[in-house]
């Protein structure tokens, strides 16, 4: 990595903005279903920006869960789909992931446009209203 932070996205729990093998294996080990999700997104999506956040301990789960994340997701290929269509694609690559591993996934998809309209950022996720951990 170069640090020009021009990498398509900025995923990894260590900070790194790059796709550093020594930063993919600490990961693969850490959070493996993040993992999984991540591939399937840049994969899928060629995203010029990807955020993925594991959410999970925020909410009534146990420590080191990984059941609620946030993705946001901003790829042209997004272009010519309403956000109901884009949220169906990205349903569809993490089907496998939905039925087994994830309990919740709030999307945020953008055209790279929108993205920059909105100043490149979303809002946070509300804290959880239920349960104790």
């Amino acid at each position: 990595c170069d640090g020009s932070k021009r990498c398509r996205c900025h995923w990894l729990s260590c900070g790194c903005r790059c796709h550093d093998q020594s930063c993919r294996i600490k990961l693969d080990m850490l959070e493996p279903i993040k993992e999984k999700i991540t591939k399937k997104i840049l994969e899928a999506f060629e995203p010029q920006f990807f955020e993925i956040t594991n959410e999970s301990s925020s909410h009534a789960v146990p420590k080191n869960s990984e059941s609620h994340f946030k993705v946001v997701i901003v790829s042209k290929s997004f272009y010519d789909l309403n956000l109901v269509q884009r949220h169906q694609r990205v349903y569809k690559i993490l089907e496998d992931e939905i039925s087994k591993d994830i309990h919740a996934l709030a999307m945020h998809t953008f055209i790279p446009e929108e993205w920059a309209k909105k100043g490149s950022k979303v809002q946070s996720s509300p804290n959880c209203l239920g349960g104790e951990s």
